[in-house]
């Protein structure tokens, strides 16, 4: 046998280089991986004198700059959401009170989302964007009801919040479950990695719709009580 021939070459700046590339190991945090990674090559050149590493391809900054994207794209949305309904409301203090349905689900989802140790990735971050269009609603419909009672009907602020949400209570939970039932099939789906993004996209979608229920009908009506209590809205 003999040395086989040279058929490639690696220089950089015209000197003589070598290529190497470092992948994770299966269920690695990337991002993690990828800073633990520069740590070591940095220690690495501190100790040997005219070694230098070039990072060409990191893909830790890729996902960490898709998730800035995805975090502008998803204030955007909800900002837009709420000019939305204040064109349609005409009234600070009904936009306020349904805008502020839309931090708390997300707030409610994340915790979910830490205590059954998922991390924010592009998956779920992508689940919670196409779930703040319907984290509004049922606030939305609760609301209306609950306005409706305390100056159409002229109720009491604490009975019109409490009658609003429980008339309009099985309504709101009727509207979510189609939702929760179509992306429950996802959840367990399994043997391939693709379906695990899809599980943890419609893990996500599911607990958002949920937390939008409880924030319906258990937030809303305590704000409205609060902002309802003088005549005029």
């Amino acid at each position: 046998y003999d040395v086989p021939e040279r058929r490639y070459y690696n220089r950089l700046e015209g000197k003589e280089a070598v290529s190497f590339g470092i992948k994770g190991e299966s269920g690695a945090n990337i991002i993690d991986t990828a800073a633990r990674v520069k740590l070591a090559l940095a220690e690495i050149e501190n100790k040997v004198p005219g070694m230098t590493f070039n990072v060409f391809y990191n893909q830790g900054d890729q996902i960490l700059e898709a998730i800035r994207n995805l975090q502008g794209t998803g204030l955007w949305g909800g900002l837009f959401a709420a000019l939305i309904l204040l064109y349609f409301l005409r009234t600070v203090r009904m936009t306020s009170i349904i805008t502020l349905s839309i931090p708390l689900c997300l707030l409610m989802t994340l915790t979910v989302i830490y205590f059954i140790d998922w991390s924010l990735n592009m998956i779920t971050m992508m689940g919670l964007m196409v779930a703040i269009g319907m984290l509004v609603d049922p606030a939305v419909v609760t609301l209306e009801n609950i306005f409706r009672k305390r100056f159409d009907e002229g109720q009491d602020v604490g009975h019109a919040a409490i009658e609003g949400a429980r008339e309009i209570g099985m309504p709101v939970v009727a509207s979510g479950l189609p939702t929760i039932c179509v992306f429950v099939p996802l959840v367990f789906v399994g043997g391939s990695r693709q379906s695990m993004w899809m599980q943890d996209f419609a893990t996500t979608v599911c607990v958002s719709v949920i937390a939008s229920l409880c924030v319906a009908l258990a937030v809303i009506p305590l704000a409205a009580s609060r902002a309802f209590g003088e005549r005029g809205a």
